[in-house]
C-alpha cells in the first residue's frame, strides 16, 4: 500500500488543504496517468498535458486547461473532496482530448458565447465523461 492509499484506507478525514504539496502533486499526477491509460475520445492525443497545481483560494475555478501552453491547472484548495478533485482532474483532461488546435479553441469560445458556458458542447461532455468514470478511477486508485 503506498502512502496516499493508507491515508484513505484508515478512517481518517482527510482534508485537503493539510495534504501536503508532495503529496497532493502525488494524488493529481496518479489520476493523470489514470486518465491517459483510461479515456480515449475519438481525437487520439500523443503529447501529455502538463499539470500545474495551485494552492490560489482566491478564484471561482476549480481547475481549466490552456490549449495554447497544453497546462491543466488545477485549484486544489477550492475542492472539498477527493471526489471532486478527480472529478475536476478528469474534466480538464477531456478538454485537453477535445481542444487540441486554435480552430478549437475558437469553436469552443463562440459555443460559450452563443450557447453559455454550462450549455456548451464541450462543457456538457467534459462533464459526462467526469460524472462517469470519477468513481472508477478512485476505485482502480483505491482512494
Amino acid at each position: 500500500l503506498n502512502f496516499i492509499e493508507s491515508l484513505f484506507s484508515s478512517k481518517k478525514d482527510v482534508k485537503l488543504d493539510e495534504f501536503p504539496p508532495k503529496l497532493s502533486n502525488q494524488l493529481i499526477h496518479q489520476i493523470l496517468d489514470w486518465c491517459i491509460i483510461n479515456i480515449h475520445l475519438s481525437k487520439d492525443r500523443r503529447s501529455k498535458p502538463s499539470m500545474f497545481i495551485s494552492r490560489r483560494t482566491k478564484t471561482i475555478y476549480l481547475g481549466s486547461y490552456q490549449y495554447f501552453n497544453n497546462r491543466i491547472t488545477v485549484y486544489i484548495l477550492r475542492h472539498n473532496s477527493i471526489e471532486e478533485l478527480c472529478n475536476t482532474i478528469i474534466h480538464e483532461y477531456v478538454h485537453h482530448l477535445q481542444i487540441r488546435t486554435s480552430k478549437d479553441d475558437i469553436r469552443y469560445n463562440r459555443l460559450t458565447r452563443i450557447k453559455s458556458y454550462w450549455e456548451n458542447d464541450y462543457e456538457v461532455e467534459a462533464r459526462d465523461i467526469a460524472s462517469k468514470y470519477s468513481k472508477k478511477c478512485l476505485n482502480d486508485l483505491k482512494l
